[in-house]
């Protein structure tokens, strides 16, 4: 009878979608604080950066993902 595999942790489904997609440094920052559902604003706060540069990177996520939205997106890592 097979063993069962324990299910990958959320850290390592997200270090996989991470590598899947070639997110950059920043990239992941940004993701990692979509994850945490914080807003563009909260993710501006939090990084020290505009939210114009928070835009431009969740656009290079998405873009890198082929997701259309922040809610698209989430469901893609939960899949990886």
């Amino acid at each position: 009878m097979p063993v069962p595999q324990p299910l990958p942790s959320q850290e390592e489904r997200l270090n996989a979608f991470i590598q899947k997609y070639e997110l950059s440094l920043r990239e992941t920052e940004v993701f990692s604080l979509i994850i945490e559902g914080a807003s563009n604003g909260e993710i501006s706060a939090k990084l020290f950066i505009s939210e114009n540069t928070v835009k431009f990177h969740v656009r290079n996520i998405l873009k890198k993902t082929g997701c259309s939205n922040r809610t698209e997106l989430l469901t893609a890592m939960n899949r990886s």
